[in-house]
């Protein structure tokens, strides 16, 4: 059953790739196919990187990453502080190890040290001061972890994937030092097998990735493709270069809609896809290099477009929708990991040929890939199926999916994201941990920690994996105006219910309804109705009588007032601090808490609207800023 439900769901391509990757895994076809003939030493030729535009921006930051890593740390996913330590490879083939690795730690926290993503505060740091400490420190880093993985083997070589983000670190790092007297000629050979290495790894298992059809097929064709065009000489190189362009290609036109959604349905991934295009634009300018062609840039620059319709121009802050790894390949700028402006910005410039923002620090990444500043500023677009509410200090987002092209990250249809003067007062809790033991185990991705409606404790989608859903809910879009917002989606059908919400602009204020109606046959059934909201943690006063909730915000106060409830919760890190009227048990070591990025979770306040009822009945909540 739910084989057939993934073929109905996912489609027979997808299902059936997978299906032969693991048939390869288990007849050790791969260890077969990696052999090191294919890595042979070839000439290096690396891309051309400019200080000289970049040295303004960098010069005026601090660059606390680069500090670290001179330290023997790194910061990891925005925030983390972590040795950077790469622990010796068993020696095993990777293929040995997929599906078969014991309980422990989150496997991330290993592989992101490995992906060298710090290299990018190296270079910053080194183009504002020339400090040979930092390239000394790029490849003594780059000899340890040699020394340490040895290719195809142990936990860093299990993800093609992460072998191609390591690569693309890895040549940017040596192509920013190459003056250095610290890159030798023979730290540049090595890194030269490294880069056959790396796609020697990935080209066997490209049917993987393409059972994904999402990032994953993206960043390996970018690593075949980098691979290719730094070993010009390589018998192979061509074919890299051919493989990794036509992939990606495919996988922008597959994966991007002509209104620049993503597949991922995902702002963080959005985000990395947009990166992984500039990267490719960056290395088609390059001596050897091939452009884009002009339908995949315009689907890119729509996918730009996408982005900063969501994200606010004054903090490059934007709603936390779907999964969160704390993947930032390229972070060349000063905003840090919540900062989207560079990367549209970037994208806007590369693919539009427009600023979309007034010049800034923001601009530091498009000067590193070499975009020039354009006087035009583009209009600002609607972001496709993410219905925005504009009114004076307020901004609501609410989170649909009419038809889903791949397969759903978290189960959040009609979700809504509230923005008041900058503040995301009500938000997505994010991702937190992928891989942990319950209740941790990827547990934000549910419906009960998203501002919407559950219905007897259960899924708007059937959870059939850590990261796969079927029996998918889909929403239908009812009005959309400047004043009103209504939605519905069918995710509890199988309970007779149809979720409806409606977000209407009041004065001072939004008033959000939601109404739980029957669908199909009638039913006289008694549900257990949760409304969710979870908001950031701010000094609040709960009043009994309404009853309301006052948040007191850097930016004033808020008041939520709510009707038809018999119960309400308040839960804070987990732990209940407010009660009012009759509520139904619900767990809540999940609640109250939101990751703002990767393997870090900071408190929350999550409400909870409880009503045990037959269907018809409503929830009102109503957003009103106090004088």
């Amino acid at each position: 059953m739910r084989l057939l439900k993934s073929i109905r769901d996912l489609g027979f391509e997808p299902v059936f790739l997978n299906a032969l990757y693991k048939t390869g895994l288990r007849l050790g076809v791969f260890r077969w196919l990696e052999k090191p003939p294919a890595a042979s030493a070839s000439r290096l030729v690396l891309p051309k990187v400019s200080l000289d535009p970049v040295r303004p921006y960098a010069a005026g930051s601090s660059h606390p990453g680069a500090d670290a890593v001179l330290q023997g740390e790194v910061i990891i996913f925005g925030g983390l502080r972590v040795p950077l330590v790469f622990e010796p490879a068993p020696p095993v083939h990777w293929s040995r190890l997929e599906g078969r690795l014991p309980p422990g730690p989150d496997i991330k926290f290993t592989w992101e040290p490995a992906r060298f993503g710090w290299v990018f505060d190296l270079v910053r740091a080194y183009a504002a001061s020339g400090d040979e400490r930092l390239p000394r420190a790029f490849w003594q880093q780059f000899e340890a972890f040699q020394a340490a993985n040895p290719p195809f083997n142990g936990l860093n070589w299990l993800s093609g994937q992460e072998a191609a983000l390591r690569l693309m670190a890895q040549i940017f790092g040596a192509a920013v030092f190459i003056h250095s007297p610290e890159s030798t000629p023979a730290r540049l050979e090595q890194l030269a097998r490294t880069a056959a290495w790396t796609a020697a790894r990935i080209e066997p298992t490209l049917l993987y990735a393409r059972s994904q059809n999402n990032n994953h097929l993206l960043s390996e064709a970018a690593g075949l493709y980098t691979a290719g065009l730094c070993l010009p000489e390589h018998p192979r190189a061509a074919h890299w270069r051919r493989l990794g362009l036509e992939w990606f290609s495919r996988g922008v036109l597959r994966q991007v809609s002509p209104g620049g959604e993503y597949v991922q349905y995902s702002t963080n991934y959005h985000r990395l896809m947009l990166q992984l295009g500039l990267w490719f634009d960056w290395l088609g300018r390059q001596p050897g290099g091939e452009p884009l062609a002009p339908g995949v840039r315009a689907r890119l620059g729509a996918a730009a477009g996408w982005l900063r319709a969501l994200t606010d121009p004054d903090s490059g802050l934007a709603p936390n929708f779907g999964a969160n790894d704390g993947a930032y390949i390229f972070p060349l700028a000063a905003g840090g990991f919540a900062d989207h402006r560079p990367v549209v910005q970037a994208a806007a410039l590369a693919f539009d040929d427009r600023c979309v923002y007034p010049p800034g620090p923001w601009d530091e990444l498009s000067a590193w890939f070499g975009l020039k500043q354009h006087p035009v500023l583009a209009q600002p677009s609607l972001a496709e199926n993410l219905p925005v509410l504009q009114s004076g200090s307020w901004r609501a987002f609410l989170r649909l999916q009419r038809q889903w092209r791949s397969r759903p990250s978290h189960a959040d249809q009609l979700h809504l994201d509230v923005w008041w003067r900058g503040i995301n007062v009500a938000c997505d809790a994010g991702t937190y941990l992928y891989n942990a033991p319950p209740p941790w185990d990827n547990a934000l991705a549910s419906t009960a920690v998203h501002n919407t409606v559950s219905v007897d404790g259960r899924d708007q989608m059937t959870r059939a994996g850590r990261f796969l859903w079927l029996d998918w809910a889909r929403a239908g879009m009812e009005a959309t105006s400047e004043a009103r917002l209504a939605a519905h989606h069918d995710g509890y059908r199988r309970l007779g219910i149809l979720h409806r919400r409606c977000v209407e602009r009041i004065p001072h204020g939004l008033l959000v309804r939601d109404d739980l109606l029957p669908s199909g046959k009638s039913s006289s059934a008694v549900h257990a109705f949760r409304l969710h909201w979870l908001l950031t943690d701010f000094p609040y006063t709960f009043e009994e009588s309404g009853p309301s909730l006052r948040l007191e915000t850097p930016a004033g106060s808020l008041c939520l007032a709510f009707d038809g409830a018999t119960g309400i919760q308040i839960i804070r890190a987990g732990q209940v601090v407010a009660r009012w009227g009759t509520e139904d048990a619900c767990p809540t070591v999940n609640l109250g808490w939101r990751a703002l990025s990767y393997g870090e979770k900071i408190p929350a306040l999550s409400v909870v609207i409880f009503k045990r009822a037959a269907a018809p009945l409503s929830f009102t909540t109503r957003w009103q800023e106090m004088p």
